[in-house]
């Protein structure tokens, strides 16, 4: 489905049909359109996909607060939200999430609203988070967060986006 810019009502549709799944691994709806409900929808899963691909979708801080509370679920292991207007406020929310979280293995977050405070926010979540392997942020402040000691503790695990 992912290029295929779908409404925010096709979305929903799509999220409805997943309320009972037990077999979809894999969502892929980039370029789509999801609006706040969509999100809530998404967040409220019982089994989400593992693997989600929300790259270029529109999501909004809003959106990504109720994303972020997929990270509750052990079950969801690639979330990928390049490309939308988040900004520190949805950053932090991620965070806090992942300092707990024992699922995630790849967060794409190269959204170019995320200011410095989100970028240093996320990069010590990971001293906490054992599990995250790849996180996926903006390049812009890498020289600005390159001499931290949270930095050089988890620096191989963060990929620098252009």
């Amino acid at each position: 489905i992912s290029g295929n810019a779908l409404p925010p009502e096709a979305v929903e549709l799509i999220i409805t049909g997943l309320k009972n799944n037990t077999a979809l691994e894999e969502l892929d709806i980039k370029g789509s359109q999801l609006n706040l409900q969509n999100c809530i929808s998404l967040s409220s899963l019982t089994q989400p996909p593992r693997y989600l691909n929300l790259n270029h979708c529109n999501i909004d801080d809003e959106g990504a607060i109720e994303l972020a509370k997929l990270l509750n679920h052990k079950k969801v292991t690639s979330l990928l939200l390049e490309g939308n207007p988040i900004s520190d406020s949805g950053a932090n929310v991620f965070a806090g999430n992942l300092s707990y979280n024992t699922s995630l293995v790849m967060l794409g977050l190269n959204c170019e609203s995320i200011g410095l405070e989100g970028t240093k926010k996320l990069i010590d979540s990971l001293q906490h988070n054992t599990t995250l392997w790849t996180l996926q942020l903006p390049d812009k402040y890498e020289s600005s967060v390159r001499t931290s000691a949270a930095y050089q503790r988890v620096k191989d695990r963060i990929q620098w986006v252009v």
